[in-house]
């Protein structure tokens, strides 16, 4: 049985501005749970930014702030999550392949299943494997479809795909955003209150 078949299907939710993404363990604990902002939700994919600071809540007992914004897509068929990492000024400084289970959308979620294997990218599309080996305890099923998934992110790579140049057209959406709005976020999810205010975004009481 397949890790999310008896979970709901791919549904694109209009108009949804915040969603929570967190990523599972293997044994479906929380791994890691963090708040973004949607730049574009369609059946095909879904484009989330995650502002500078913002609160990274791992294993639901500690936090820690990321140093730099990223624009990160999710696809409800493919076995892996494409981050573009951003420096301040909003420049790619990287990419960060992050292979997993296919997503499942809720309601103001989105979730997936981490499978400790990814691909770290530099600007120039040199990359590097980021991984412990796939866990043992993984069924053989599981383990061929990550290594697929991997070795399919490389050929986009080595291919010099387009998925792998700047995402002008997102920065461009985060340019003309209401700036007051992003600034309130990145106040939100930084400084000593991020933990508090995680919790909050987290219960659904903010």
């Amino acid at each position: 049985m397949s890790i999310h078949e008896s979970q709901p299907a791919w549904t694109a939710l209009a108009g949804l501005r915040r969603i929570q993404v967190l990523a599972l363990n293997y044994a479906r604990k929380p791994h890691r749970r963090w708040t973004g902002w949607v730049l574009e939700d369609t059946p095909e994919r879904i484009v989330v930014y995650r502002p500078p600071q913002a609160a990274v809540l791992m294993r639901d007992t500690h936090t820690w702030l990321t140093q730099a914004p990223a624009v990160c897509l999710f696809w409800p068929a493919r076995h892996y999550n494409l981050s573009y990492l951003l420096d301040t000024d909003s420049q790619v400084q990287g990419y960060y392949v992050d292979v997993t289970t296919t997503p499942v959308r809720r309601a103001g979620y989105l979730e997936y299943v981490g499978l400790d294997l990814g691909l770290l990218v530099g600007p120039d599309l040199a990359y590097t494997v980021d991984s412990e080996a796939v866990a043992a305890e993984y069924p053989p099923a599981l383990q061929e479809q990550a290594h697929n998934a991997l070795q399919s992110a490389i050929g986009l790579i080595e291919a010099h795909d387009s998925l792998f140049t700047p995402p002008h057209a997102w920065l461009a959406a985060l340019e003309e955003s209401d700036r007051d709005s992003l600034d309130t976020i990145a106040t939100m999810l930084r400084g000593p209150t991020a933990c508090a205010i995680m919790t909050l975004l987290t219960t659904g009481l903010l």
